[in-house]
């Protein structure tokens, strides 16, 4: 074989294993991709500043969690939390796997709010999280159309 055919075909070895390398990467990212819930969405937002009480903390994920398998807490600043533990335990809420969960609140007042929250994936990933809010001072309950315009809204039991 010349020098040159012999060059050219390290050449090719090269690609073909680089291409390998490259398939593998993406195939190894995907999957973790995929295996993640990711917190797309919440209400109230991130750093949200609030004229309306909140009655409930919703969390949208990318993929259904395990929510009896899951953990989200309410606090306020001097950090007593302030989710209706009762009212999540006693209800549909937290039970089942779902993209959606509704954390229901005690009465809140004025002032800021941690959400810390630790789910597991239906395929058994875990990912967490936090998030805060402040409710301003004067901020009163939502009324009417408002109350549900977010689409976090608490079932009645």
């Amino acid at each position: 074989m010349s020098e040159a055919g012999s060059a050219h075909r390290r050449g090719r070895v090269r690609t073909l294993a680089a291409m390998v390398l490259a398939a593998a990467l993406v195939a190894v990212l995907g999957m973790q991709a995929l295996g993640h819930a990711r917190l797309t969405r919440t209400f109230p937002a991130d750093q949200a500043e609030l004229s309306t009480v909140p009655q409930a903390v919703c969390l949208w994920f990318s993929e259904p969690v395990e929510r009896a398998f899951s953990r989200f807490e309410v606090r306020d600043a001097a950090g007593q939390r302030v989710d209706d533990q009762e009212a999540w335990r006693n209800s549909e809420l937290s039970k089942g796997a779902s993209d959606h969960v509704v954390v229901p609140l005690l009465p809140i007042g004025p002032g800021e709010y941690t959400v810390t929250w630790e789910v597991l994936s239906v395929d058994t990933h875990r990912t967490r999280g936090e998030f805060r809010f402040t409710v301003l001072p004067g901020a009163g309950a939502a009324q009417g159309e408002d109350a549900g315009q977010n689409g976090c809204v608490v079932p009645v039991s």
